[in-house]
């Protein structure tokens, strides 16, 4: 069972969920807030496979450094959610976030979702 911490108190605000037992976590909240967001990955979670809902949805993968929704237009960001998934499990790296990347693209493409990539 996941356990979901809502760090400023609000169901569409910033949270953590994590899973015992599971290697792969994911922060989430207002794309609005992303550096907040980022602030609070563990220095141990070099790589982090990223999902932005908006009016479409973006799917990408990188390191610490990525610029999550550099992407998008602007029309695009407004409102949107970012959901970050990263391990601190040495084995999950680049290959790793690329692989979910893919498989979240072909999964939510398979269920009509409106992809920007």
């Amino acid at each position: 069972m996941a356990i979901t911490e809502l760090l400023d108190d609000t169901l569409n605000g910033m949270r953590r969920s994590q899973a015992p037992g599971y290697m792969l976590s994911a922060l989430a909240g207002p794309l609005s807030q992303l550096p907040k967001l980022k602030s609070l990955l563990p220095p141990a979670a070099e790589y982090m496979c990223y999902l932005v809902h908006g009016k479409v949805v973006y799917i990408g993968h990188g390191n610490g450094d990525r610029k999550i929704g550099d992407l998008l237009s602007a029309d695009v960001k407004t409102g949107a959610q970012v959901y970050v998934v990263y391990s601190i499990d040495p084995r999950f790296g680049k290959v790793q976030a690329g692989y979910l990347e893919a498989r979240l693209i072909d999964r939510l493409f398979a269920a009509g979702v409106p992809l920007a990539n």
